[in-house]
């Protein structure tokens, strides 16, 4: 079977669906202790398979480029629908809970959701594998419904329901589609974002005035830090850009801490200390749960320049991902009082 070419980001997104469908498996065979051994040994065989199927695309996305070829079998094609069926679900689960999400986290579920659903239903073959799991929830939801839907209509020709490519979005709120070309056109997330990630571009060099940071030294490493930081978002090297976002914020970070040591409780000198926690105590009470979980992933990312990281847990920098990072660090420069370069919509003075 010739393999399948799509974006890095759906590669992402079928590793995440593949990852969900262990967690679930896993999850699941830890309270079925009463099982009888056949349902244990159906279980531990699909487990066993994802968990290939989740190497493998780990692999694939280990490489620096903007597309991906998996060469999948008609088994493991199979396998990857099923994950895609299952973290479908999922994130029906997560989208019924109105107003429990703010509406751009809920508008990219939704564009996940979608770009998942078409590629399943392009991917999908008779017959159709089902994990050994049991259902999130007693009454699905719409997305895994209309899935359902494409999916028979594909597979056993019920209705009249045409086949719809990768390239094409039905209406979802407010969303409408039209066709597109080949599968390799096949739009995907950071299609969704580009124009965002663009517009941060732009705005990298008036993240930070480097005027406003008060020791020397931190203010000539934020100057080059800043332009690395331009030059990567411009690039589109979402790894690097990320790696720059993280040492922008440490050295704006380690300026503010520095002259305020016994108020943040800091002893030792700046390599000894957690830039998280320092960023979380400088803060208080201003620190959302979201703060504290993008907190932890912007200073993590300074294990991807690290090789032998890499190889034991790969981790995959998306488009959406750098957005957020960087939305997160220009929020908390302003909470801090770092003010913005000429030009830059942050003036805030540093107190």
């Amino acid at each position: 079977m010739d393999p399948v070419k799509v974006k890095k980001i759906v590669a992402v997104c079928f590793l995440e669906a593949a990852k969900l469908a262990l967690d679930h498996m896993g999850s699941y065979r830890l309270q079925q202790d009463n099982l009888g051994a056949g349902a244990l040994t159906d279980l531990s065989r699909a487990y066993g398979e994802v968990r290939r199927l989740r190497d493998y695309l780990q692999r694939c996305l280990s490489a620096y480029q903007d597309e991906v070829e998996l060469d999948l079998s008609v088994e493991d094609r199979g396998l990857l629908v099923a994950c895609c069926r299952r973290i479908v679900e999922s994130l029906d689960t997560q989208l019924e809970g109105v107003g429990m999400i703010e509406p751009k986290e809920r508008q990219f579920l939704v564009k996940k959701r979608q770009v998942i659903c078409d590629w399943a239903v392009e991917l999908a073959e008779n017959p159709l594998i089902e994990l050994p799991i049991p259902g999130l929830s007693q009454v699905h939801g719409e997305g895994y419904m209309a899935l359902k839907s494409r999916l028979q209509a594909k597979l056993y020709k019920l209705g009249q329901q045409s086949i719809i490519t990768p390239g094409q979005v039905d209406d979802v709120e407010g969303w409408s589609g039209s066709q597109a070309g080949p599968i390799e056109s096949a739009p995907t997330v950071d299609l969704f974002e580009r124009a965002d990630l663009e517009s941060q571009a732009h705005r990298a060099p008036l993240l930070l005035d480097p005027q406003g940071i008060d020791d020397p030294r931190l203010r000539s490493l934020i100057t080059l830090d800043l332009r690395s930081l331009d030059l990567a978002m411009q690039s589109e090297d979402y790894r690097i850009a990320s790696v720059m976002l993280a040492a922008v914020l440490e050295a704006a970070l380690i300026d503010y801490a520095m002259s305020r040591r016994t108020a943040l409780g800091l002893d030792g000198t700046p390599d000894t200390w957690r830039a998280e926690e320092v960023l979380l105590s400088a803060l208080g009470q201003a620190a959302t749960a979201n703060d504290r979980s993008l907190a932890y992933s912007l200073f993590y990312t300074r294990n991807l320049l690290k090789p032998g990281h890499q190889l034991v847990s790969p981790t995959v920098v998306t488009v959406a991902s750098v957005q957020r990072l960087f939305e997160f660090v220009e929020s908390v420069l302003h909470k801090l009082g770092f003010r913005g370069a000429p030009n830059s919509s942050t003036q805030s003075p540093k107190t």
